[in-house]
């Protein structure tokens, strides 16, 4: 019963029923026929909604707010029970032992176990509707230096060291049995997820507290390195030399949707296309089973490996009491990542995809065998990251002080979050409504849409679904700064002093998330919204590709089974009119979902940082 269902103002929120979703006869796009006294029948339930609609019926409306206003469907539900508990065990051991006068010892180890987990229940929601997780996070440091006085006017320190984090995050839904997990399957399945029995799905609503939490995933973040420094002083001048190694690994750990997950918006139930919040509920969307996006997770396992190698060399030359010089240049790079269990895969942008008549665009497979590259790095490295540093210091009076310097640095390429680069080894399938749910991009008692199971070589294994790519040299292209300074310090009286500073720094290459690479092209856009105006552009964009209004504007098609639904899923004139029609988007960073979007392919960013301070100092 929506008929209380209602906005800010009061204004009811008409509930529409999608399945007469048709065109509309009077004028452009699609109508829809709303629901009698916006109630919506039971005998138009999903069967599946109806078996989950149990677990959230001891939660209702407790804040006051009267049926009929905002205060009633909005912030309407506080718990004062249920609470985190977060335990924490430390412990450090520091040893320094003195060998002989020249030779010194140092280590040091430190490890923590912090945890979060459910104290006297859940702090909102009740279990399983809370969306909360229980986590655990280990850590361990080890150092190890060695201080070498090898004369009066020379002394080597060098270090080893390594760090070993994890993270593992699990739903009390899920239960510690890793066969059988919480029993879902005889209580509520939905179809043709990877194992509906380990999980309760997760459910999340464009207006609505979301449903039941992730399945186990976690990180393995561990580190080791070696480090050498070299000080010499020779007359005026005080040398530096020093090289660096570092292994950085990172493996992403999870099954977050393995027993699917599933997404409602008010637009499935709203007036067709729209998408401003006016009417439709993704509760009602959600009880009729028309689903805005969803997906499915495999277990997957995803160690990675970024080696970092660093040479430095320095000189402070003290020319007089009056003026110092500062020289230095460092060269580093980091090679190119590889997969420790040697499953790596990347699109490539010129590789045929047999799937789609050959059209460009489709996986590579790192390491050895049949379909594979036959080599453990898929992109090539960058070295040139020379990095030349220079500064002076002059005081022509003792009073007056001038500080100049220049220098470019780079920083380490590691993996910034979360995994990726494992297809065809691991599955993250994840759909959306091409339309803005005037169709859906599944019926909740179908289950989601056909998708293909691992371990497979084959190019076009991730057809229909989002993929990562690396983007050629971009994943191994170090970040850059440009930095340069000038300040002027001038003592005016034994107790004042003032100092004027201008500093800049300018990064490029910087990781970002802003690429997107397989966007259709906004000039489309622009074009049909000058022929057709905004709704006409809009109502071609989701148009069928062998429809009447694609036919006129003239689009083509891409490749010839694209109209083949066992092919392509999405044959819209906006899937068709992307740079790469068999996927839907090709992650380069962090823009992707599920697991997809754990790459370092978009070095896009820039900055540009500039300020002039001036400081005066007066000691009473």
């Amino acid at each position: 019963d929506f008929s209380k269902w209602v906005d800010s103002k009061g204004n009811l929120l008409a509930i529409y029923d999608p399945a007469t979703t048709g065109a509309n006869r009077a004028g452009s796009g699609q109508i829809r026929v709303p629901f009698p006294g916006n109630q919506i029948p039971l005998s138009n339930f999903s069967t599946l909604a109806s078996q989950i609609i149990p677990y959230a019926e001891q939660v209702t409306p407790n804040r006051g707010g009267v049926p009929g206003t905002i205060g009633y469907v909005q912030n309407n539900y506080i718990t004062t029970g249920g609470n985190m508990v977060s335990p924490d065990d430390k412990a450090s051991v520091k040893v320094d032992h003195t060998i002989h006068n020249n030779h010194r010892l140092g280590f040091f180890f430190n490890i923590n176990r912090y945890r979060t987990q459910l104290g006297s229940g859940s702090p909102g929601l009740p279990v399983p509707l809370w969306n909360g997780a229980e986590a655990v996070y280990n850590t361990e440091v080890y150092r190890l230096t060695y201080d070498w006085t090898i004369s009066p006017t020379l002394l080597n320190t060098f270090s080893i060291g390594g760090n070993h984090f994890i993270k593992q995050s699990t739903s009390p839904n899920e239960g510690y049995d890793i066969a059988t997990g919480g029993n879902w399957k005889s209580k509520l399945c939905m179809k043709n997820v990877v194992n509906c029995n380990l999980n309760f799905p997760l459910l999340t609503f464009s207006d609505e507290q979301g449903w039941g939490a992730a399945a186990y995933n976690g990180t393995e973040q561990p580190m080791w390195a070696i480090k050498d420094d070299l000080i010499y002083t020779r007359g005026k001048h005080n040398f530096k030399f020093g090289y660096a190694f570092q292994s950085q690994r990172s493996a992403g750990i999870g099954e977050q949707d393995i027993s699917g997950a599933a997404g409602f918006s008010f637009m499935g139930t709203g007036v067709p296309g729209s998408s401003s919040f006016t009417s439709g509920s993704s509760f009602a969307s959600f009880l009729l089973g028309w689903a805005d996006s969803g997906g499915t997770d495999s277990q997957r396992y995803t160690p990675q490996d970024y080696q970092y190698f660093g040479w430095y060399a320095q000189d402070d030359w003290h020319i007089s009491s009056k003026l110092t010089i500062n020289l230095g240049l460092r060269y580093e790079f980091t090679l190119p990542p590889f997969s420790l269990i040697n499953q790596y895969t990347d699109f490539s942008p010129t590789t045929p995809n047999p799937g789609v008549n050959n059209y460009p665009g489709a996986l590579i497979f790192a390491c050895c065998g049949p379909g594979t590259q036959n080599k453990k790095r898929l992109v090539p490295g960058w070295y040139d990251g020379i990095g030349p540093r220079v500064g002076a210091a002059y005081s022509p009076d003792g009073k007056t002080t001038v500080r100049i310097a220049f220098g470019r640095s780079f920083s380490r390429v590691t993996s910034i979050s979360g995994s990726g680069h494992y297809e065809g080894y691991g599955i993250s399938p994840r759909f959306t409504s091409p339309d803005n749910d005037i169709t859906p991009a599944f019926l909740l008692d179908s289950g989601l849409p056909p998708y293909r199971l691992p371990p497979s070589t084959d190019p076009a294994f991730q057809n229909n679904l989002s993929t990562d790519y690396w983007n050629g040299q971009d994943a191994t292209r170090s970040p850059e700064n440009l930095y340069w300074t000038f300040s002027l310090q001038r003592q005016l009286t034994p107790n004042t002093l003032i100092e004027g500073v201008y500093d800049a720094t300018v990064g490029t290459h910087l990781q970002t998330g802003l690429l997107n690479i397989n966007q259709t092209p906004t000039a489309y856009l622009n074009q049909f919204i000058q022929q057709y105006g905004q709704q006409g552009a809009l109502n071609l964009l989701r148009a069928n590709i062998t429809s009447p209004l694609a036919q006129a504007a003239g689009i083509p098609i891409p490749y010839p089974n694209f109209t083949n639904p066992a092919v392509q899923q999405i044959q819209t004139v906006a899937q068709a009119l992307r740079p790469y029609p068999q996927y839907q988007s090709i992650a380069t960073a962090t823009v992707g979902t599920g697991g997809i979007g754990g790459g370092n392919g978009d070095h896009s960013g820039h900055s540009t940082y500039q300020a002039v301070s001036i400081t005066a100092t007066r000691r009473f």
